[in-house]
């Protein structure tokens, strides 16, 4: 695996696992690049400060999170993982792709899909 990669690989890695309870908020920001944009589907967000602040506001969104595949390139990962939703106990799935710029996620975009 090239540098890249795996410097790729780190920053989307450390990201997921610092969204995660119990939440990490500064080390997720840390991943960030200040004008990231975070499409995730039902809503957009502009900003790092925006999106660690839209989930300090809502809590984090699932426990008993799963990975269950990942990919990498040189400036780019796909996650696809399920968790259970913290609010109603909904078993949900969630592919992201995420756009990697000198260290930093500059894109996210998400699908989510609740599993029943």
């Amino acid at each position: 695996m090239s540098d890249t990669r795996e410097t790729t690989r780190a920053v989307i890695l450390r990201y997921f696992n610092a969204w995660q309870e119990p939440a990490d908020l500064e080390d997720m920001r840390a991943c960030l690049d200040d004008a990231v944009v975070s499409d995730l589907g039902f809503t957009q967000v502009q900003g790092a400060d925006k999106l660690v602040a839209m989930i300090e506001g809502t809590g984090t969104p699932w426990k008993d999170v799963t990975l269950l595949e990942s990919m990498f390139t040189d400036r780019a990962g796909a996650l696809f993982y399920e968790g259970v939703s913290v609010n109603d106990g909904t078993k949900t799935r969630v592919g992201e792709h995420v756009t990697v710029e000198n260290g930093k996620i500059t894109r996210i975009t998400a699908s989510i899909c609740a599993l029943g």
